[in-house]
């Protein structure tokens, strides 16, 4: 039964859900009087129950008897109240009155009579401020006029709310309490807001006179026009308000006594305010005038003014406040006001006698978005802050509730939140008492990419700023630090890294340090002390660049018209340099001295010195130059000459120790060209070049590690693929600087990542046909330096090496001293590259082996690394690759999320990669991730090295050293959308960002591949107990690396699953998802994968709820399009638009977009061009020798296999050797290499040949003849000889004959026989001498032989001849007689 009971709970039901639609700001019993149409009676003092009419009422100012009425009803009230209260409520009427009075005035400032002249920036009706429209709840979204970066995203709008922000979006307008982001994105909005005082706000109103506002304008800069500049106080400022004759109230202000003469009070301002301070006093000195810029209007609009003054007072505070922002310069501002807002809910006056108390208990702030279109920087400045809360979060009077006011921003889209001290704990009101900079209630924030505060803090510890956050290696440089909150007492020391710094208090909220040097490069820690080195408790980070990469703060000026004017020329006759003269000081009168540091090393240290000063105690007038040969040398180094060859010019105060200037090294011919001359004469670069020649002879030889370790890529394919032992040479680089200063002629240079363990680094240049460039292919001849200098090893590596403070592991300085100045020396100055490339000789690439790649792409599809191709769409965190080995512990983990819902708002049932994870052993951890759709305007990805964020932007940036891993960008890639992460190892991963999507490419050196030996396992090996032996290999989703695709896809407990290429079938896609592809998920099931390399803070970038959800169910492989999907393209499309690729069509049909799906198509086609050429295996034969004068044809560096080589010579030259040679597996065919000659000389020798030839000849015959000859003669004479001891021993038989048996023998003439016979007996006989008589011969007499104990000697039968020919010769006539002498043998 229906019953008043029912009744009542019904009533109340009903008022509580029409409360709860009401807009923000009307009461229900206002509501109430709305619906009965009690509008008549409450007139226009009622004005909060017209809010949701199509016209909102105007504030007025009441005329001369409304004023009267209301100030005799306040009067009659009077009696009901003590004395002091009857006081204020008369001196709130005047104070009323007062405010009723200025505001018909035109330059009427409410900072002058509050005292906020300090804290806020002009604003009002006078400063040209819109306002808002007057009725809460009701937004105006205005333009901003220029591009703002917030939060990573860029907005040229905004939309300004009663309710103290800023938003770039549509609020969900949800009852507090708040939460940001908002968990339940995208399901509900999530909007990116600004936010100084975000709580539910109203207008304030006295009778029908609005006492609240808020206000709101952009600020711009003039127009840039060639022939136009503005002065910095010129009278006339385009339109805007001149706040230069902005004042105090007039002294002639009357009361609200003479009604009548209300609406002619019009005094202007008395007082002036005045803005100029001695800075900018001091800029306009040294500036004068400045250019204007540009603005999208001409003069100033309402809403819309051109204002640099102001600009520049908004710039000042950021510098004095930000610490690192000196470089910056407010181009445009948006300034929003809000004035005097009342709590939600808050009771309207009607009693004109409580405007004191009124005006007293409302919020007053201004939030200030100044940037120049790359930085932003949001200002809050908080005049008044009485209340915390609103009545709609269950507030009273304006504290407590469900939920107080809060404070920060919001990037929106689930992006992130920061908020500020106090925010959404109802003490927000302190921040109109402190701040994080110098002036009270002013908070400064950095709101571009990241949120970093301004300022200081007076926490006991916390983190730390520098400014820059990079310093070069030599040190020298003033660093700018801030953290705690700095008293005039405090002593404050940082310590970078082991060296301590004492430093100097510049303000509450900084300090200024110099930088100490540094021998190494990379992130350093830091940390500070304000109580003079006894703790520490603020830390930070530092990053060291080489000297080579870091910015130039003094420029070093080469002449273009006069070549020889230039810094490394020896006989330059003037030389320039210039530096910023602001950025070392402000003082306009201060006086600098220009030093020359010298750098010089040896086998076990390193000396950084002053060697001279080029002036001393000039201006400070930013450029100088100078005559070499007019210099005035003070020697401050003895034999300076000698060893200190190159280093820095340094710009420093003369008068007080404080940050100096460098310039980029340089060498110093020029100064050292007098004591060169008279040391070694005029051939002093030839001399120069020999010494080192010798000296670097005798140490170590470095190239033996080189090529065992890094040996060069045979082609540039190769080099390009092999990401992580090779990386580009930064001034050599074919997608960067082409310049190649010291390798002209190639098109690209690469050197070893890693230096070896003696710190040397392998360099190898391409040239245009891709072939590896040698020194071999060199040649002396004329001019060939200018177009051909090919890579060369390097003693020292580029980048150092551990442990970097000896030589030659210094980075750059090592360098420069053993490689780079020995090659000016020889090449440069001497002209004789020889010995330069004696030394320096080009590594062959017969040793080298390519590295193996693997590739997962798009939605994702993979290529693993022995090419098997599928697809796998998993979602959640996976193992990309992965090794145990206890050599190169490798993890690479990737995070699948599923990406937009396509263009029918139809989930997509496939994943793409938004994140990337790695480390090695115990190297940093890398994270990669892709941006959100609109974050990507400056930046396509965020990279994370341990967790700090890192930027590569820059050119010093480009390439980053950490803990045993290097990342690289490259040069011409400024917005992060390709990251390259070279791992001590030798692993190579590239990242590439498409449309939110990561590509990852994964290269493995050979160290990477198997060590299963042949017949063992994989799945035997994984599952071994322990202390057994085991193999090791890559696993994940990229396969196994062991040239075997067969077991490509193994699980984790070393199951096999065989597939074959093509798998482009949803049966297939699935076998392979369901039995490999899910047991790599990272869900801490599995002890052998470990845990997530991501950090928890970093959520997914399209839908979190989705990533959470467990019931996905993935499309494997699409067999029609959708029917919604039908309506926006057709499978024809499909087809023809990926030239019947799988995989492209498979991206193209499950998300909609055909971008996406060309994407995959040309990145497959990019990967797999690249593998094709880099991953092949490479046989070379290494250089072929040539000479002078030797043409080689083709004369690129065709030294591979199957490559045919001819040789020929120039016109004047003739070819010797093998003019043909082709190489074969490793080995060149047999021959004999080719030389050049002169042709005149080749002529002269051949007849000279000829004529020795003939000669030779000829001598050969005589000296034949002669030899012969004397053989004859020889037989002849041993022939005679022969004869007469015949002719003897006939003779003495005869003779003993005769006197045996008493005969005589015939007498026979014997020697005229003789010689008769044997010689030429032509000639006219002599009278031979008549022989003697037989008579006068004697017998022979024997002699008795030895008794028989004697040994005796039997004499030979020669012997016995002799004897008996001596024994019975008979007396020799005179010499002069006989026709013949001869000689017995």
């Amino acid at each position: 039964m229906w019953t008043a009971r029912h009744a009542v709970a019904l009533l109340v039901v009903l008022t509580y859900a029409y409360s709860s639609i009401l807009p923000p700001g009307t009461t229900f019993v206002q509501s109430i009087r709305d619906i009965f149409r009690f509008q008549e009676q409450l007139k226009k003092e009622n004005v909060e129950d017209t809010i949701c009419s199509e016209t909102p009422p105007e504030s007025s100012i009441p005329n001369r008897d409304e004023l009267l009425e209301l100030i005799r009803k306040s009067k009659i009230e009077d009696h009901k109240f003590d004395e002091h209260v009857r006081k204020k409520r008369q001196l709130s009427r005047i104070s009323y009155q007062e405010y009723l009075d200025n505001l018909g005035k035109a330059d009427y400032d409410v900072r002058i009579e509050e005292g906020w002249t300090e804290i806020l920036y002009p604003f009002g009706t006078w400063a040209m401020d819109k306002q808002l429209m007057g009725q809460a709840g009701r937004e105006t979204q205005t333009n901003l006029g220029f591009d703002c970066p917030f939060f990573g995203f860029r907005f040229n709008y905004t939309m300004v709310y009663p309710m103290g922000m800023l938003s770039f979006g549509l609020p969900p307008f949800s009852a507090p309490p708040w939460t940001f982001p908002n968990p339940a994105w995208p399901k509900q909005r999530d909007h990116s807001f600004v936010a100084a005082f975000y709580a539910d706000a109203m207008f304030q109103w006295i009778g029908n006179t609005k006492i609240s506002n808020v206000f709101f304008r952009s600020v711009h800069r003039p127009r840039l026009d060639d022939d136009e500049v503005y002065e910095r106080n010129s009278q006339t400022n385009y339109g805007a308000p001149n706040y230069q004759q902005a004042g105090a109230q007039s002294a002639a202000n009357q009361q609200f006594s003479n009604p009548s003469q209300y609406s002619q009070n019009l005094n202007a301002y008395s007082q002036n305010q005045q803005y100029n301070t001695q800075l900018l006093q001091q800029q306009q000195q040294i500036y004068g005038k400045r250019k204007k810029r540009q603005m999208p209007g001409r003069v100033s609009q309402p809403g819309m003014v051109v204002d640099p003054w102001l600009l520049d007072n908004i710039t000042r505070h950021i510098q004095d406040g930000y610490t690192g922002a000196n470089g910056f310069r407010a181009e445009h501002a948006f300034i929003a006001t809000w004035y005097r807002m009342a709590h939600g809910g808050a009771a309207r006056a009607l009693d004109v006698s409580q405007f004191e108390h009124v005006k007293d208990w409302q919020n007053t702030f201004q939030v200030v978005l100044a940037s120049d279109e790359i930085r932003t920087f949001a200002i809050f400045n908080y005049a008044r802050l009485n209340w915390t809360s609103s009545n709609e979060a269950g507030g009273l009077d304006g504290f407590g509730g469900k939920q107080a006011a809060m404070a920060g921003f919001n990037g929106g889209n689930g992006t992130g939140w920061y908020g500020l001290p106090y925010s959404g704990e109802g003490r927000l009101w302190k921040l109109g008492y402190f701040s994080n900079v110098l002036t009270p209630g002013r908070w400064i924030h950095r709101v571009d990419e990241v949120i970093i505060p301004a300022g200081c803090t007076n926490a006991s510890n916390g983190g730390m700023m520098t400014a820059p956050p990079w310093g070069p290696m030599h040190g020298g440089m003033a660093i700018n630090v801030s953290g705690p909150c700095l008293r005039p007492a405090d002593s404050v020391k940082v310590n970078f890294e082991n060296w301590q710094t004492s430093c100097t208090r510049l303000s509450r909220v900084r300090a200024r340090c110099i930088m100490p040097m540094f021998h190494k490069i990379g992130l350093v820690p830091i940390r500070m002390s304000r109580d003079g080195g006894q703790s520490f408790p603020f830390f930070g980070k530092f990053y060291v660049v080489n000297s080579e990469r870091a910015p130039a703060s003094v420029s070093l000026k080469d002449s273009v018209d006069n070549k020889t004017n230039r810094w490394y020329e020896p006989y330059a006759q003037e030389l320039a340099l210039g530096w910023q003269a602001m950025n070392l000081t402000w003082n306009t009168g201060a006086r600098v001295d220009i030093s020359l540091f010298g750098y010089w090393e040896d086998a076990d240290r390193s000396h950084f010195e002053r060697i001279d000063y080029l002036a001393r105690g000039i201006s400070n007038t930013g450029s100088y130059s100078f005559r070499p040969q007019q210099l005035t040398k003070q020697f401050l180094l003895r034999d300076a000459w000698q060893k200190f060859h190159f280093g820095f010019v340094q710009v420093a105060l003369a008068d007080a120790e404080d940050g100096v200037m460098w310039s980029k090294p340089t060498p110093f011919p020029w100064y050292h060209l007098h004591e060169w001359e008279r040391y070694y004469g005029r051939n002093w670069p030839i001399d120069m070049c020999i010494e080192w020649f010798e000296y670097d002879g005798k140490r170590n030889n470095f190239q033996i590690d080189l090529t065992t370790d890094f040996p060069c890529p045979c082609k540039l394919p190769q080099a390009m693929l092999d990401l992580g032992r090779f990386m580009p040479i930064m001034d050599c680089d074919k997608d960067g600087d082409t310049s190649c200063p010291f390798n002209k002629g190639a098109q690209h240079c690469i050197q070893s990542v890693q230096p070896t363990f003696s710190g040397s680094s392998q360099q190898c240049c391409y040239d245009y046909d891709g072939y590896l460039m040698f020194t071999d292919d060199w040649e002396p001849d004329g001019d060939y330096t200018t177009f051909f200098q090919p890579g060369t090893p390097a003693r020292a590596h580029r980048y150092g090496a551990a442990p970097y403070r000896l030589p030659p592991f210094i980075p750059t300085l090592s360098n420069y001293q053993l490689d780079l100045n020995p090659y000016r020396t020889c090449c440069k100055y001497a002209d004789h590259c020889e010995f330069y490339y004696w030394r320096r000789m080009t590594n062959g690439c017969q040793d080298y082996r390519a590295p193996a790649a693997g590739y997962i792409y798009g939605e994702p599809h993979v290529i693993t690394y022995d090419g098997i191709r599928y697809t796998m769409p998993g979602k959640g965190y996976y193992v990309l690759t992965m090794s145990d080995s206890p050599y190169h512990k490798l993890m690479v983990q990737v995070r699948l999320e599923q990406p937009d819902d396509t263009l029918w708002h139809a989930h997509v049932n496939a994943t793409v990669i938004t994140g990337v994870a790695v480390q090695e052993n115990d190297s940093s951890i890398v994270q990669v991730y892709a941006r959100k759709p609109m974050r990507r305007w400056r930046y396509r990805t965020d990279v994370y090295v341990d967790g700090t964020r890192r930027f590569f932007d820059k050119p010093h940036w480009k390439h980053q050293q950490f803990k045993h891993l290097d990342i690289r960008n490259p040069l011409q890639n400024m917005n992060q959308s390709e990251i390259v992460i070279m791992l001590k190892s030798g692993v190579g991963i590239r990242i590439f960002e498409g449309f939110g999507m990561l590509d990852v490419m994964v290269t493995l050196p050979p160290s990477y591949n198997t060590t299963c030996r042949p017949g063992e396992s994989l799945s035997s090996s994984l599952n071994a107990p322990r202390g057994q032996r085991r193999c090791y290999t890559t696993l994940g989703l990229l396969g196994t690396y062991n040239n075997d695709p067969a077991d490509d896809l193994t699980t984790p407990s070393g199951t096999v699953t065989r597939v074959q290429n093509p798998t482009t079938t949803a049966s297939t896609t699935q076998m392979i998802y369901e039995q490999f592809a899910s047991f790599w998920k990272i869900d801490g099931t599995n002890d052998k994968i470990g845990g997530v390399l991501f950090q928890d803070k970093f959520k997914p970038i399209y839908n979190p709820l989705l990533f959470a959800e467990s019931d996905y169910r993935p499309v494997y492989w699409p067999q029609t399009i959708d029917m919604n999907a039908s309506r926006v393209f057709t499978m024809e499309q499909v087809v023809s638009t990926c030239q019947n690729n799988p995989e492209c069509e498979y991206d193209f049909i499950m998300t909609g977009r055909k971008e996406v799906g060309l994407t995959t198509l040309r990145r497959q086609k990019e990967f797999f061009a690249l593998q094709k050429t880099g991953s092949k295996q490479l046989i070379s034969c290494g250089p072929l020798l040539k000479k002078e004068g030797v043409v080689k044809t083709p004369p690129a560096a065709n030294y591979l296999d199957g490559d045919k080589v001819v040789f020929s010579c120039k016109p004047k030259y003739y070819i010797h050797g093998d003019i043909e040679r082709v190489c074969r597996n490793g080995t060149w065919s047999p021959g004999w290499w080719a030389w050049c000659r002169d042709r005149n000389l080749e002529y002269a020798l051949k007849w000279m040949t000829a004529l020795l030839s003939i000669f030779g000849i000829s001598l050969i015959f005589v000296i034949f003849f002669c030899i012969l000859w004397n053989i004859r003669k020889k037989k002849q004479a041993a022939h005679a000889e022969r004869l007469q001891l015949k002719e003897q021993s006939d003779r003495l038989n005869k003779l003993e004959n005769e006197r045996i048996f008493g005969t005589s023998p015939e007498k026979t003439p014997l020697i005229e026989t003789d010689f008769r016979s044997n010689f030429n007996m032509n000639q006219p006989s002599r009278p031979i001498p008549s022989q003697p008589p037989s008579s006068q011969y004697s017998p022979p007499v024997f002699a008795a032989p030895p008794p028989p104990s004697q040994p005796t000697r039997l004499p030979t039968y020669t012997n016995a001849i002799s004897q008996q020919q001596r024994q019975f010769e008979p007396p020799r006539p005179p010499r002069g007689n006989m026709r013949f002498e001869t000689s017995a043998i």
